[in-house]
């Protein structure tokens, strides 16, 4: 995978909201369709034959099975991005809970010195006086200065007055190549600048999201090793399953439900009523008016009020009522 695929990873995952019976259902609509249109260009060519007929459920096991391939490839690229989302979500937080200022620039020390073509990251021992050079290194044989800026907000943008000391501090210094490291971001504004003054300086810009690319690549103990991974979407998946309401609270949990179930009984029914006759549709109708009945008479006895079920919500969450 690219490596701006993986930062676009990091930064947001979308997790598929479709439950397991939703997507199976999903699953036998498209196959099932295939097969109607398989079956009707056949049958409209060949005419209605028995043979044909049967040629048509041979050609739907092949459908099936390259759907089935197609559907497990989704799964396991979803997976893939699933990891690394979560792989960059712990790295994020371990670099987060670095404590200090001292402790982010030791961990971004380490990271250069095991990221390829840097060599000689050292900490910046210049007696020039300067905004906050953290690190001297040597990318490509060429030298550069590092500046680290840990920020206690996450979401805080890193201000346009650091790429202007940056520059100062590289006019000091008589130098032309300097990074600036942060566990936050970098706002527009900022960017912008280190554009501005591409033409005399060569400034990176290295946000939290391309740290943690940093980290992954160079093998560093703060990128989760993929058994934690696992390990983590075990816990999750664990959590989920904890969290699961029950069908039957979803069903008849809700006294407020039995109403909607009830209407729903006398429209079916309705429809039955006008069709007037048995049939399949009519049988169709009256069945489901019946389950309707059932599930609002379900409702009255067995579900809870808006405020019951408000008050247990309260308790589980452990607040306070009122």
């Amino acid at each position: 995978m690219k490596r701006d695929n993986y930062i676009k990873n990091y930064i947001h995952y979308r997790e598929n909201q479709k439950t397991a019976l939703a997507r199976q259902i999903e699953f036998v609509s498209v196959l099932l369709v295939l097969w109607i249109c398989t079956a009707l260009i056949m049958l409209s060519i060949w005419g209605y034959d028995l043979t044909v007929l049967a040629l048509t459920f041979i050609i739907l096991l092949g459908e099936y099975k390259l759907l089935s391939l197609i559907r497990q490839i989704k799964l396991e690229h979803r997976l893939n991005r699933y990891k690394i989302w979560l792989s960059g979500k712990k790295c994020q937080q371990s670099i987060d809970e670095t404590a200090t200022s001292g402790e982010f620039q030791q961990l971004v020390q380490e990271i250069l010195e095991n990221t390829s073509h840097f060599s000689k990251v050292k900490v910046n021992k210049s007696k020039v006086k300067t905004h906050g050079i953290d690190l001297t290194a040597q990318y490509k044989n060429l030298p550069v200065v590092v500046r680290c800026e840990k920020t206690t907000d996450q979401e805080n943008k890193i201000s346009i007055q650091c790429l202007h000391e940056m520059v100062d501090d590289l006019d000091k210094l008589g130098m032309k190549n300097g990074i600036i490291v942060t566990n936050g971001i970098f706002g527009n504004k900022s960017r912008a600048a280190a554009e501005k003054y591409k033409k005399d300086y060569a400034i990176t810009l290295i946000d939290r999201y391309n740290l943690i690319e940093y980290a992954r690549k160079a093998n560093h103990k703060i990128f989760p090793a993929p058994h934690i991974v696992e390990q983590l979407i075990t816990e999750r998946q664990e959590q989920k399953s904890a969290d699961l309401i029950p069908l039957s609270s979803r069903l008849i949990g809700d006294r407020h439900k039995a109403a909607g179930y009830f209407t729903a009984a006398s429209i079916l029914g309705f429809m039955y009523y006008l069709i007037n006759n048995i049939s399949f549709f009519s049988i169709i109708y009256l069945l489901f008016a019946l389950v309707n009945v059932t599930l609002g008479i379900m409702c009255l006895l067995h579900g809870k009020s808006r405020y019951e079920l408000t008050a247990i919500n309260i308790i589980d969450t452990g607040k306070e009522p009122g």
